[in-house]
């Protein structure tokens, strides 16, 4: 694997990645870096599909740092790939999300806005609304459960909240990418913290520098305690309605995530 790498080959991508999967961690590691030695797109798109292969973090960072160190040229390899109909997990949708903002830090502040097209801006606009749309399915999810008595349905919408988590880091990680100031990046950081003041400043940068057709539904989310605003939003913009729970465990029955199944 180490030497079909250093040849720098296309017509060895197709075998060294069917070792992606491989049981043994070295075997798997010395395909990541042979893939990444080779520098072509279809190589790289080869490395990101690994990432739904792989449950290993130490794999999965490897991965990541390599297409960091690929540069600005496979930005929008990674945008088709996470705008695909085949697309990644969200897990790996916000890994690769996290590895372009990645690269775009490296890069000169005057660069950051146009290095990446209208047309794949738009792109990701599109996925942040249809993150946005899904976490509000989701609240009314977990709004429906919490109404019932059964701890086991308390439990589950515990889950569905942490599951939701990946999807705000999502929506936050495209915000951060649209914002060459890097100044969503930091607000990120402390959108958890406890104090109200913080939590004003984190909204203020959000609706002063995010997108506004993203922020404007978006903020609310993660102000959980206003459940009425968030159930306003859900019935007029997405037409979502409360269900009974056994309707709500149906759906998520055929939820893509296995481990929500």
């Amino acid at each position: 694997l180490y030497i079909l790498g250093q040849l720098k080959d296309q017509q060895f991508i197709e075998l060294i990645s069917s070792k992606i999967e491989h049981p043994r961690p070295e075997v798997r590691r010395t395909a990541i870096q042979a893939l990444a030695n080779i520098p072509l797109p279809r190589a790289q798109r080869a490395l990101i599909r690994g990432l739904n292969l792989l449950k290993d973090e130490t794999d999965i960072n490897l991965i990541t740092n390599k297409l960091v160190e690929a540069g600005p040229g496979v930005i929008n390899i990674i945008i088709n790939e996470l705008t695909a109909e085949n697309t990644s997990s969200r897990k790996v949708q916000a890994a690769l999300l996290t590895t372009i903002r990645r690269i775009l830090r490296q890069l000169p502040k005057n660069e950051r806005t146009t290095i990446i097209s209208y047309a794949q801006r738009e792109k990701l606009e599109n996925l942040a609304q249809a993150e946005i749309k899904y976490i509000y399915q989701r609240y009314f999810f977990i709004f429906s459960l919490q109404g019932e008595t059964k701890p086991e349905l308390s439990f589950l919408a515990k889950v569905i909240e942490e599951k939701v988590e990946v999807s705000i880091n999502i929506v936050l990680e495209i915000l951060g990418i649209n914002d060459p100031s890097g100044k969503i990046s930091f607000a990120a950081t402390r959108i958890k913290d406890s104090d109200e003041h913080v939590q004003a400043d984190v909204f203020e940068i959000l609706e002063n520098v995010g997108q506004q057709a993203i922020v404007e539904t978006f903020i609310p989310l993660l102000e959980k305690e206003n459940t009425e605003r968030i159930i306003q939003i859900g019935q007029q913009r997405f037409g979502f309605k409360p269900q009974p729970f056994e309707h709500v465990i149906i759906q998520l029955l055929n939820d893509p995530d296995p481990w929500l199944q």
